[in-house]
């Protein structure tokens, strides 16, 4: 039989323990746990039930709609979204798992990057398990974040990271989820000619082949660049190409309130590049004045819109000098002297 110091001291041990257990469930848990039924309620969702997915982060809020097949972002001029990433986010946030707990109480949420004012996901509709929150918490290991679920204190550990998967940042971020494509012309849709058009004045570019022979007399077609307007000279193929890498793609920085339209000098172009392409409409880029944007405080560029578009955006500084060349650029530099030879003494 244990003697009665060995029942004091397996006495003290529990008390040891419990005092332990109850302390760390104040603040941090760890261990296995059957999956909490919030995240069951969230893997249950039907994607095509959430019409709005509002984000938040610092006091700060940004809010997608779903308008037929894609989204649009009401606050920012009815803007269309990114809506592929949208709906990575949406299959990300179903998909998540392997729940593990952290934290039982409002002490830990601090430590994880879990209060109200950090990033938060509510997905609103009409589907059940509808609205739902989730805060995104800091990162827990390479496939791995913190989180918790809607107004429950408890902090969880969950796979896969959302917060790497959807690089959902350390800040609110809104231009992540606009599309801010002005322009994209595939690779295989081939380019045959440029107008620009500045203060300076109208340079064209065309794309010209002509049939000529080979030396031994066979008939042969060379394909060159030129510049026809103003002058007639054969263009450098370095700046050719470079505007043609620039205009295939032309994303901006920010999109723009259309009520700005008059003073954004849109309504009177100080710029027009055209830009021609094989079997169909030329793509007209008119260039305004430069601004700032009203909703990212602070940023500034150049305001642009594609002909025919309703949408004004705000281009980097720097895109005008890609787009809009100037007539000296497509000259082919001339060969340099060549280098005397250095005189050698007798």
């Amino acid at each position: 039989m244990p003697s009665n110091r060995d029942f004091l001291l397996l006495v003290i041990w529990l008390a040891v323990a419990a005092g332990l257990l109850l302390a760390s469930s104040k603040d941090e848990v760890r261990g296995i746990a059957p999956p909490p039924a919030a995240l069951k309620k969230l893997n249950a969702l039907d994607p095509s039930a959430i019409r709005e997915v509002h984000l938040s982060a610092g006091g700060e809020d940004f809010v997608m709609a779903r308008e037929g097949d894609g989204w649009i972002v009401p606050t920012w001029f009815d803007t269309p979204a990114e809506s592929e990433k949208v709906e990575s986010l949406l299959g990300m946030l179903i998909a998540l798992g392997g729940a593990e707990p952290r934290g039982a109480s409002s002490r830990s949420h601090a430590t994880f990057a879990v209060t109200e004012d950090d990033y938060q996901i509510e997905l609103r509709g009409e589907g059940e398990g509808l609205p739902f929150i989730l805060t995104v918490g800091k990162v827990a290991a390479f496939d791995r974040f913190f989180a918790r679920f809607g107004d429950d204190a408890g902090v969880y550990s969950l796979t896969p990271n959302l917060r790497l998967g959807a690089e959902l940042g350390n800040v609110l971020n809104p231009e992540k989820w606009l599309n801010l494509l002005v322009v994209e012309i595939p690779e295989q849709i081939e380019i045959t000619g440029f107008r620009i058009e500045t203060e300076a004045g109208v340079i064209v570019v065309d794309h010209v082949t002509e049939e000529t022979t080979t030396p031994s007399g066979e008939p042969a077609t060379v394909v060159t660049w030129k510049v026809v307007e103003p002058e007639v000279f054969e263009a450098e193929l370095d700046i050719v190409r470079s505007l043609q890498k620039s205009v295939r793609t032309i994303r901006a920085a920010t999109v723009v309130d259309p009520a700005r339209l008059a003073e954004t000098g849109l309504e009177n172009p100080r710029g027009n590049l055209t830009v021609f392409i094989r079997d169909g409409e030329p793509i007209v880029i008119e260039l305004g004045e430069e601004g700032e944007s009203a909703k990212a405080k602070g940023r500034r560029g150049v305001f642009a819109r594609r002909r025919g578009s309703e949408r004004l955006f705000l281009l980097p500084t720097w895109m005008e000098t890609n787009l809009f060349k100037q007539l000296d650029q497509f000259r082919t530099a001339p060969p340099a002297p060549p280098i005397p030879p250095t005189p050698t003494g007798e």
